[in-house]
């Protein structure tokens, strides 16, 4: 489907619910922007990601070393 056949059926469709295609078009050449709200969150979760990440590293060494005591004192050997 071409770009021409696209523009086509979308100014059907807009006209189709009542909106006019000729008005639509003429809201301006702005530029679209993201919320301030969805980049702030976007940094947040960014942010605990790596804090969990941090903390899977951390939970990770310690379950190694609790592993290593457990055969420490199921099969002998050092502290």
């Amino acid at each position: 489907m071409s770009n021409h056949q696209k523009e086509e059926e979308a100014r059907a469709r807009l006209a189709a619910a009542g909106i006019d295609p000729a008005k639509w078009g003429d809201m301006g050449d702005m530029v679209a922007r993201q919320p301030a709200f969805a980049l702030r969150m976007a940094g947040n979760l960014k942010k605990l990601t790596a804090l969990l990440d941090c903390v899977v590293v951390d939970k990770q060494a310690e379950v190694r070393v609790l592993e290593e005591k457990l055969l420490r004192l199921k099969f002998g050997g050092g502290s």
